[in-house]
């Protein structure tokens, strides 16, 4: 159900007459972050307006859908589709690979986790560049051609993004930001596969914060249409970000690093690389126990997958009674 929300407080001062919000590229924690996605019922965004705005979202509730993560790309057994990929975002099943390039965040590609399916891009998209100001306007293109499961697919796509608001926010936690930056984004792309074809148009309104690499609130509605213009699928939200969470390196412990190559064929060799003497199962899907055994002296395992078939466990135990072992998938064919 759609409503408006009265959020426009224009103190009616010039903008030359008010110090001008001027962000710089957001850093990212070495071992990435998370936070929990949350999400309301749609609010029609303010205005775009050259005078400072204060925006207050206090009232508005709502409750979480996901956990948003910000990784090292390693930590994904998907990251060698994504060559210079030096970050993953996670929302479920849902990857994105990136890394900072010419001042932006140039997304490499798209990843479908559980059916291990890959979109890198022929042409990486940026959705917009640092340092970012009031007035700034940036578009760009992305494109993929590629085969998923012996079928040809592509997409192709286009995206504008123009800071046309700026001001300060209420969360609906309560917590005051007294410097943003509100983004006008418009991304649609098309893309056909076994004959089918869709166009995907999402609009979001985002407000972006100093220090944040994501935006710290959304107005978001997207539409689905087919090559008749038939909609076939429309939503529309609010969303935020609560209870972030550092990633803290763990000591005497080497990174995690996901095992190579995934998928593999049977009989290949798969590389895994884990802390000195770290005990380790594959499980197959029932839970029997395919191998086992601890990594060398320099935290090596070379995995022997001959008669392994489907998807595999591989297991990183932890010795710890408080801690949980690290569980990927590997993908046998």
């Amino acid at each position: 159900m759609n409503r408006t929300l009265l959020l426009l407080m224009s103190v009616g001062l010039p903008a030359w007459a008010v110090g001008q919000v001027v962000l710089e590229q957001p850093g990212v924690p070495v071992a990435g972050f998370s936070k929990d996605l949350n999400a309301a019922a749609y609010l029609a965004p303010s205005p775009a307006s050259d005078v400072p705005q204060a925006w207050d979202f206090s009232d508005v509730s709502g409750m979480a859908v996901g956990l948003q993560q910000v990784l090292p790309a390693g930590t994904s057994s998907l990251a060698p589709e994504f060559e210079g990929a030096d970050w993953v975002n996670s929302n479920g099943d849902q990857l994105s690979f990136w890394r900072w390039a010419d001042g932006g965040m140039s997304i490499l590609g798209n990843a479908n986790a559980a059916n291990f399916i890959t979109i890198p891009f022929d042409n990486p998209l940026v959705q917009w560049t640092y340092p970012l100001a009031y007035g700034d306007f940036h578009e760009d293109t992305f494109a993929c051609e590629d085969t998923l499961f012996s079928l040809a697919y592509t997409l192709d796509g286009a995206v504008t993004s123009e800071v046309d608001a700026f001001g300060s926010l209420v969360l609906p936690t309560g917590v005051g930001i007294s410097e943003v930056l509100r983004v006008q984004y418009d991304q649609s792309y098309t893309e056909t596969y076994d004959g089918d074809t869709a166009t995907w148009s999402l609009v979001q309104t985002m407000y972006v914060a100093p220090d944040s690499l994501l935006p710290v609130f959304y107005h978001e509605q997207l539409v689905v249409t087919d090559p008749a213009g038939l909609v076939l699928l429309e939503a529309s939200d609010v969303a935020w970000f609560n209870n972030t969470v550092v990633s803290i390196a763990e000591q005497e412990e080497k990174p995690f690093v996901a095992a190579y190559p995934n998928p593999v064929e049977a009989g290949d060799v798969v590389y895994w690389q884990m802390a000195p003497l770290q005990p380790w199962q594959v499980l197959d899907a029932g839970g029997r126990v395919l191998a086992k055994g601890q990594a060398d002296v320099n935290g090596s395992v070379d995995l022997q997958t001959e008669g392994w078939r489907g998807m595999v466990l591989l297991v990183m135990e932890r010795p710890e009674a408080h801690a949980s072992s690290r569980v990927q998938r590997l993908l046998v064919h």
